[in-house]
């Protein structure tokens, strides 16, 4: 019988650990593949978020009306994104990503404009309501409100409202391996150049 010591134990240190998990082209196949399905099924997954918030609620609190809850839920999870409409057409009217956006839809170029934000609306680092105090104050209020039995439709709202952050986080590890600066309130910082297709 051998005899076992800790020192035997080779250590790996990684940071930040998913980079462990995510190592070699295992990892960089994975990665790849996640980065196309998210750019493809963004919107679903938003929706998809929402409805497992609604059911996640219906679950803990049995009475509540599942059609209220799930539609709630999935329209707090899409609501987030009604700033980046916002700010097309009001606060970042001037920006040049506005600005190639807009003329797509001058031009009647839907397809063209939805591909346009599909390519660039990871690099869109002036959205106001993308940012770190949004999430503490929608997670606060999930909790808030979820105290009371009666307010589910408030506490659905709210959990799908900060997994639809918590998703667009992800996403942005995924895309850049860091947080994009907009969630630090560091607004309009050009990660790259705009892509048109």
């Amino acid at each position: 019988m051998t005899g076992f010591s800790f020192a035997q134990i080779r250590v790996v240190s990684c940071h930040p650990p998913l980079r462990c998990i995510m190592q070699g082209m295992r990892g960089k196949r994975l990665i790849s593949a996640l980065r196309k399905k998210s750019e493809r099924y963004h919107p679903l997954v938003h929706v998809l978020l929402g409805l497992a918030c609604a059911f996640t609620v219906i679950h803990f609190i049995p009475g509540a009306n599942i059609l209220k809850l799930i539609a709630v839920g999935v329209l707090g999870n899409l609501i987030p994104d009604v700033d980046h409409l916002l700010y097309f057409f009001l606060y970042g009217r001037k920006s040049e990503y506005a600005k190639i956006f807009k003329s797509h839809l001058k031009l009647r170029e839907f397809r063209m404009a939805l591909r346009f934000i599909k390519d660039n609306h990871k690099n869109n680092t002036g959205v106001y309501s993308h940012n770190i105090l949004s999430l503490m104050l929608s997670i606060f209020l999930a909790w808030y409100l979820g105290e009371s039995r009666d307010r589910a439709g408030f506490y659905v709202f709210f959990m799908s409202w900060s997994t639809h952050y918590i998703f667009d986080m992800f996403e942005d590890v995924l895309f850049f391996k860091k947080l994009n600066t907009n969630w630090f309130m560091r607004f309009n910082r050009v990660k790259k150049e705009l892509t048109q297709k």
